[in-house]
């Protein structure tokens, strides 16, 4: 920014605006940049905010989003989705918004209601397997589901993502068509989006709409680290939304250009991830084109792996020498392992993508895997770790792809630290010991200057005993740091599912504890309280009883501990959560006491 501020010189008209979805990072990228008048930083919420304020309305286009309306993916779980389908509901979500609804097809329909049909959805030629993973099969499911979703937000007068971000375009449109003066002053010089991977493309296309031309926009992300519920995302994607829009079909948006230096992680830890990101690139070579080799600026300890461990010896190891570390496990094992290790730092890989901490262990990522796979796909993997074998694996095993995808991510967790912990014995298990250990597989006998695993004749890891764990040291600083990581992660609009912020909460809790910070336990126990709320809502009730004064009756209890609870993170200095569990109560009282919320609480603290 301070670049082009000082390329552009003293030109008055020269505005700047930055957007991410964390206040936290516009204040920092507002602190180390210099200091100017031109320049805007602002949230996506808020910047959503300020368009439906200065925006003129028009006539047919909605403009009023409520919060306590809003849809968000723990809503439709559990209002919403079959179970029954045999489909994973964020898989279903993501479809809805990232391509039935958040598709760049869907946003430039100039009629209907702005979504594609089911053909559009099944056409592999306008979604390809690249583009959207599902099969044709499973694609017949989601929409259906899609459908009664749509009948669903009708009938209780709910809204999601895409309809107010639908919103803005048309009326930005319309203000481009009645009121250019209006339109100009709205609309920014350049514009910078940080974590861009966590927007859909309607999302991107408004970025579009605030700047003149692709080559005054700055995006920064990683396609890799993509943690908003329902969002799929690849650079290309952004190019298609330029294309679409693009008067001149033959102006094409630069390719994005790739940074590899990585300031977390260690050398160690980066290389492991390489050699992963490798074995992906050529078994998977279109899924992983956007994914480079990171490099870090500093050496740490290698990495440590350890086989055959008992249970009993790893939960004692994690409640004395590896206190504070945190465990990834695979989604299905995660109650099993939080009941067999008793140990609260226990986390699925999936949702702790975004996060970081600064120990971490992989606890039998092959050992559990394993439990669901046939001899020969065991084979497959046995093949590709210590032969190097990757011809047809995609069409083979096609399912390889998000299991080196998990293990990228959880490897790349871990900022000091990394452990590998196999507790069953498994010939997968086995391979990648050896992998990870020696330089006998066929990866290190390639003559590949670029693999991460010929560049040294060092192994990636060493393997070691249980008995010969240093003590993990966590002053109270980091433990304090680390608290407050988990903690804000469940204020961020990333966070729609009450369940994972509910994990959050109860992690933060634990490293609050380590640091003796009874200030922090106490504002996490007055949260925790506050989701409990949220976890539990009865049905929403339809929306013509939402006029009723029975309502207040049927929902007593509900609104008394809202009250109290409400009450307590106020106490707390929680505004903005006290604001959240209030605006959820709302569809449950009376339309009196609804104005009086917002009049009072709600509008007040947006």
């Amino acid at each position: 920014m301070d670049f082009d501020r000082q390329r552009m010189g003293l030109d008055p008209s020269f505005t700047q605006l930055f957007v991410a979805r964390s206040q936290r990072l516009c204040y920092y990228v507002e602190g180390i940049v210099e200091k100017s008048t031109s320049a805007s930083f602002e949230t996506h919420g808020n910047l959503k905010k300020r368009l439906e304020h200065e925006l003129p309305r028009k006539d047919g286009i909605r403009s009023d989003f409520p919060k306590e309306a809003r849809m968000r993916f723990d809503t439709f779980k559990r209002e919403v989705y079959d179970g029954d389908q045999g489909i994973d509901p964020l898989l279903v979500w993501t479809s809805i918004q990232s391509f039935i609804k958040g598709s760049i097809e869907a946003t430039m329909k100039q009629s209907g209601n702005r979504a594609i049909s089911e053909e559009e959805f099944l056409n592999t030629e306008v979604f390809s397997s690249g583009r959207c993973s599902l099969s044709i099969p499973q694609r017949k499911i989601v929409y259906p589901i899609y459908e009664r979703y749509t009948r669903f937000l009708r009938e209780k007068g709910m809204w999601d993502d895409c309809d107010r971000i639908l919103a803005l375009l048309l009326r930005l449109e319309h203000c481009k068509a009645t009121d250019s003066e209006k339109f100009c002053s709205i609309k920014a010089s350049k514009i910078y989006v940080d974590e861009v991977q966590d927007y859909t493309q309607c999302e991107c296309l408004l970025f579009f709409y605030l700047c003149d031309g692709p080559d005054n926009l700055f995006l920064a992300g990683d396609p890799a680290q993509n943690i908003v519920q329902g969002v799929e995302f690849r650079f290309q994607d952004i190019r298609s939304v330029q294309y679409h829009i693009s008067k001149d079909k033959k102006q094409v948006m630069r390719k994005p250009k790739k940074v590899h230096v990585n300031f977390r992680s260690h050398a160690g830890i980066l290389k492991i991830a390489g050699s992963v990101l490798k074995c992906m690139i050529e078994a998977f070579p279109k899924s992983a084109e956007h994914l480079g080799i990171d490099h870090g600026v500093f050496v740490g300890p290698q990495p440590s792996f350890f086989e055959n461990v008992d249970v009993e010896s790893l939960r004692d190891l994690l409640h004395g020498k590896l206190s504070g570390t945190v465990v990834l496990v695979h989604d299905a094992r995660i109650g099993y392992w939080k009941e067999a290790l008793e140990y609260p730092l226990i986390r699925s890989i999936r949702e702790s993508k975004g996060l970081e901490f600064k120990n971490v262990l992989i606890l039998d990522f092959f050992g559990d895997l394993c439990a669901e796979l046939e001899k020969e796909v065991q084979k497959c993997w046995c093949d590709l770790l210590l032969r190097a074998q990757t011809d047809g694996l995609s069409n083979k095993c096609p399912e390889f792809e998000g299991y080196l995808k998990l293990l990228y991510t959880a490897i790349t967790r871990s900022i000091e630290r990394l452990f590998f912990v196999e507790t069953k014995q498994t010939n997968p298990g086995t391979a990648f010991a050896r992998w990870l250990t020696t330089t006998s597989t066929c990866w290190n006998s390639r003559n590949d200057e670029n693999h991460p695993s010929s560049l040294s004749e060092k192994v990636l890891a060493t393997k070691n005993k249980v008995s010969d764990v240093e003590a993990n040291v966590m002053t109270k600083d980091e433990a304090l740091q680390a608290g407050m990581q988990l903690a804000a992660a469940v204020g961020g609009e990333a966070t729609n599912d009450v369940t994972a912020s509910k994990t959050l909460l109860n992690q933060a809790m634990y490293y609050f504890e380590l640091a003796d910070e009874p200030t922090y336990k106490k504002k996490v126990q007055v949260h925790l309280e506050s989701i409990d709320i949220l976890a539990n809502l009865p049905p929403l009730p339809k929306l013509q009883e939402g006029v009723e004064d029975s309502l207040d009756m049927r929902y007593f209890d509900l609104e008394f501990r809202t009250a109290l609870a409400v009450e307590k993170l106020f106490k707390e200095g929680l505004f903005t959560e006290g604001r959240d569990l209030c605006s959820s109560l709302l569809p449950y009282v009376s339309t009196g006491k609804q104005q009086k919320l917002k009049d009072e609480i709600v509008n007040p603290l947006e």
